[in-house]
């Protein structure tokens, strides 16, 4: 007989709409936009659609309010984490826990190419968290602007529409998921 335990997990909640892994505004939201039109799915047209999207990006002035914090900051993207990879071992929260009661605030600033390269590099090695550019912060509740602008975001990997002004919150303890009792 096959034994179960229930794992409580939270939930993102971005601009009313729920997530249960990552979300985000920026580079990662508009490569994710490109891919989702482009037709052709696996890691090779990703990759292709990154570099392209890369040379063609420009990064926005963002405010944002982490708990009450203020954050004036410049950024390639900024991301929302419940979970700790993207998918396909991209790591982009190595500390990330779906349970802890707290969202994974991960912040990479702008980067030359060689930089973006090393970045790419610990995202797939799990340790973009020691990346120089790279800010990290748990919280429960936040705000992004980018000075009017209009931003690319996703939820999940899935593109939404673009958006002035980002509200997200966590429902602490929201989903219930049945597991295999692990030995």
């Amino acid at each position: 007989m096959l034994r179960k335990k229930i794992l409580i997990m939270d939930i993102g909640i971005m601009n009313g709409k729920k997530f249960i892994g990552i979300a985000g505004t920026g580079y990662d939201a508009l490569v994710g936009g490109a891919f989702q039109s482009f037709g052709s799915r696996g890691p090779i047209p990703y990759f292709l659609i990154g570099v392209r999207e890369f040379f063609k990006y420009h990064c926005l002035n963002y405010h944002i309010r982490v708990d009450g914090e203020i954050i004036q900051t410049e950024a390639l993207m900024i991301t929302v984490a419940n979970t700790r990879e993207y998918g396909n071992g991209a790591v982009i929260a190595p500390e990330a826990d779906p349970a802890d009661g707290c969202l994974d605030l991960c912040l990479l600033k702008p980067q030359n190419l060689p930089g973006a390269i090393k970045a790419a590099s610990m995202l797939f090695r799990g340790n973009i968290n020691r990346h120089p550019g790279f800010i990290v912060k748990k919280c429960r509740t936040l705000t992004i602007e980018a000075a009017g602008q209009e931003m690319h975001i996703h939820r999940d990997g899935e593109p939404d529409a673009q958006v002035k002004e980002i509200e997200v919150n966590i429902d602490v303890g929201a989903l219930r998921v049945c597991s295999p009792l692990g030995n």
